[in-house]
C-alpha cells in the first residue's frame, strides 16, 4: 500500500470557533466538563488503583 499524504496545519485549531458558555450551570452539564471529569477519573484510576496493583510506580 502506498502511504497517504496528509497536510497538517498546527495553527488550525486557533482558527476554530470556541463554544462560549455564559451560564455556569450550563457549563456543569456541558460536554467539555463531562469529558474533563471523565479524564480526571480515568487518570486517578490508572495511577492510584491499577498501576500500584501490579507494582508499577508513576512518579
Amino acid at each position: 500500500m502506498d502511504p497517504i499524504q496528509v497536510e497538517y496545519d498546527q495553527d488550525e485549531w486557533e482558527q476554530d470557533e470556541w463554544e462560549h458558555i455564559e451560564d455556569l450551570a450550563a457549563f456543569e452539564n456541558s460536554n467539555w466538563k463531562k469529558f474533563n471529569d471523565a479524564l480526571k477519573d480515568h487518570h486517578y484510576y490508572l495511577t492510584c488503583k491499577l498501576f500500584p496493583k501490579y507494582g508499577l510506580c508513576t512518579c
